[in-house]
Order: C-alpha cells, then sequence, then structure tokens
C-alpha cells in the first residue's frame, strides 16, 4: 500500500476532527472548566469527545493495516528501567497538574452556580473521557506514530506527530498550545521507547483526570461557599 493511500486515511480522520474540534469551540464547549467556569455547552463537548472515539478509535483501528490490541500494548515486555521512568513520570504528572489545577483562578466566580457538575453528569462524562483519551493516544502515539517512522524514520516521524498535536491545541490558551510540544514529544518518546502506546495513554489519563478531578472539586467549593454566602449576604470570596 502506497504512503499516499496510508495517510490519506489520517487526513481524513484528522481533518474531520480537527473541524469538529473548531465547531466545538466556536460554541463554547472546549473544556469542562475553564477561566470562565463550567462549560457553557456540555452536550457539545461530549459529542466532541464521542466523535473522537468513533474518528481516532473505531472508525482508525477498521481502516488502518494494526489492531488496536496491538499498537496500545505492543509485543514485549518493558524492562526494569522503563517501568522505574514511567512510574517517576506519573508521580511528577500527579504532583504538577494537581498543583496546577490548584493554582487556577477564575475570573468571576458569581458566574459559576448551577446544575452542570451533578454526579449523574460528571460519571458519563469522565467516562467518556477516558474512552476517548485512549483512542486519542492510540491515535497518534500508535497509528499514526508507527506509521510515520516506518515511511519516513523516527525523528521526520516525531515532528509530524508533535505538529499536527500541537495544531489541535491553537484552540485552547498559549500556554497550553506550548506546553503540547514538549509534551508530545515526551510522549513519542515514550511510545517509541516501549514500542507501545500505552505508556502515552496512560501518562495523558494520569494528567488530565488529576486536573479535571482538581478543578471539579475547587469549583464546587467553590459554588458551596457562594451559596453559603447568599444565604447569609455575604456575597464576596
Amino acid at each position: 500500500m502506497s504512503p499516499f493511500h496510508i495517510f490519506s486515511k489520517y487526513f481524513i480522520c484528522y481533518g474531520l476532527f480537527f473541524l469538529l474540534t473548531y465547531i466545538t469551540k466556536l460554541n463554547d464547549g472546549l473544556k469542562l472548566i475553564d477561566e470562565k467556569g463550567i462549560v457553557r455547552n456540555p452536550g457539545i463537548l461530549v459529542g466532541l469527545h464521542i466523535a473522537g472515539i468513533l474518528w481516532l478509535g473505531i472508525v482508525a483501528s477498521n481502516i488502518l493495516n494494526y489492531s488496536f490490541f496491538s499498537i496500545v500494548f505492543g509485543s514485549r515486555s518493558p524492562e526494569p528501567a522503563q517501568w522505574i521512568v514511567l512510574l517517576v513520570l506519573l508521580i511528577i504528572a500527579i504532583t504538577t497538574s494537581h498543583a496546577h489545577a490548584n493554582s487556577f483562578r477564575f475570573k468571576n466566580t458569581n458566574d459559576y452556580s448551577g446544575n452542570t457538575l451533578t454526579y449523574s453528569f460528571l460519571r458519563k462524562y469522565f467516562i467518556i473521557r477516558i474512552l476517548f483519551l485512549i483512542a486519542y493516544e492510540a491515535w497518534f502515539r500508535g497509528y499514526l506514530l508507527a506509521d510515520s517512522i516506518q515511511h519516513f524514520g523516527t525523528i521526520p516521524a516525531v515532528l509530524i506527530n508533535v505538529v499536527l498535536y500541537a495544531q489541535l491545541h491553537i484552540f485552547s490558551r498559549k500556554k497550553e498550545l506550548i506546553a503540547s510540544i514538549p509534551f508530545g514529544i515526551l510522549l513519542c518518546g515514550l511510545s517509541t521507547w516501549f514500542d507501545a502506546a500505552w505508556p502515552a495513554i496512560i501518562l495523558h489519563l494520569t494528567i488530565s483526570l488529576t486536573y479535571e478531578i482538581t478543578l471539579v472539586s475547587k469549583i464546587k467549593i467553590i459554588n458551596q461557599e457562594h451559596t453559603r454566602g447568599l444565604l447569609t449576604g455575604k456575597t464576596g470570596l
């Protein structure tokens, strides 16, 4: 199969997901929680994740030349040094993500009350979020990285991967866009070293879930304090 035929499939999957990400951004549904508070359009946020599971996960696993199991888990067991490095990275990820979320500042806490962050919604959101990140990393640090290495070599493959990965973050804050570059290189390095996508999946899940769960806890505390302030006549925080 020619490289053009192979990478045209990647272009279709990526192009559609990029377009949906742009539409989601226009409708204020890109993040669960940002500086303005809780997502204004939770339906479109969940829809974007489902689209990612479909296009980057289910469709990709059916039209590309790899099985999902082989691309995620690889064919060899990690060495002790690899386990140690991954464990250190996970500890750093949890610590920094938690600290970053705790230091996050909202623009107007009085706008954050509402019923979006119910237990029912959060349970569904995080299940879908986990499935999405698995499909997302399997696509980037699995299928795309493996095919790019095979056809172009390791360094060009990582460059292609990181450019496309960073491109999806142009709709995010500038700091997140910049951070996506070294983070993308790290994830590519891990997947290449382990010859599997699962380390990238675990690291990305750890960072994302730690950050978002911490933010959810923080905003619930703010809402409780705001409600208490309304009841006592003290609305300032």
